[in-house]
């Protein structure tokens, strides 16, 4: 905001002062390849992505996107990561971990939100979801524009099982995760997968 001539300095100190800039962008730490691969081995996996601002939610929910961390397998909500939150809006987010729902969340989100952004800028335009099938000028359609994506939902923990695919029903992608064979028999889950949340998301782009 812009001082004013007939302001006293006073007034124009405190109107500078309260003026801030709202973001371009939102920096999020996620891993530059699925963590399960091992190819991280001898260099650093975990990097920095930026993805376009706007006002989120807890989830992170926002206008094109909504991430719902229910676990059908532990028949439970795992507690929303808030990305408003100061604290993580001064460390990028929170520090990769393949342990955390939060960080799984996070992930997601920042991927989703960074191929949307992708699509639009090759496109000149904000792309669309897409929409329930019609079938020429049947009375039936009316019906299926509740199929209709408005906003697609993400689910990180959504099955025990290795698969990651889109569901109608739930109007989002539902990401799978499983544990791994002997020895570590650690818990894998697909969404930590940068090129797996890109390509789903991008499958549903118009």
């Amino acid at each position: 905001m812009a001082a004013r001539k007939n302001d006293s300095p006073e007034q124009n100190t405190k109107r500078l002062r309260l003026s801030v800039p709202t973001p371009h962008t939102r920096s999020l730490q996620v891993y530059a390849v699925d963590p399960s691969t091992g190819r991280n081995r001898y260099s650093s996996n975990e990097i920095i992505v930026q993805v376009p601002w706007e006002p989120l939610e807890p989830g992170p929910t926002g206008k094109k996107i909504a991430v719902i961390d229910y676990d059908a397998a532990g028949k439970c909500y795992y507690p929303p990561i808030d990305l408003e939150d100061r604290l993580l809006l001064a460390n990028h987010g929170l520090d990769p971990s393949e342990g955390d729902p939060r960080f799984h969340q996070q992930m997601v989100y920042a991927i989703a939100s960074r191929t949307i952004h992708m699509f639009e800028v090759a496109l000149g335009r904000d792309i669309h979801w897409r929409r329930a099938d019609r079938f020429g000028d049947s009375k039936e359609n009316h019906l299926r524009k509740q199929d209709d994506i408005h906003v697609l939902k993400l689910y990180p923990h959504a099955m025990q099982q290795a698969n990651a695919y889109y569901s109608a029903q739930a109007h989002g992608i539902l990401f799978g995760y499983f544990r791994a064979t002997k020895p570590t028999r650690a818990v894998i889950c697909p969404v930590s997968s940068f090129s797996l949340v890109s390509r789903r998301t991008s499958s549903l782009t118009k």
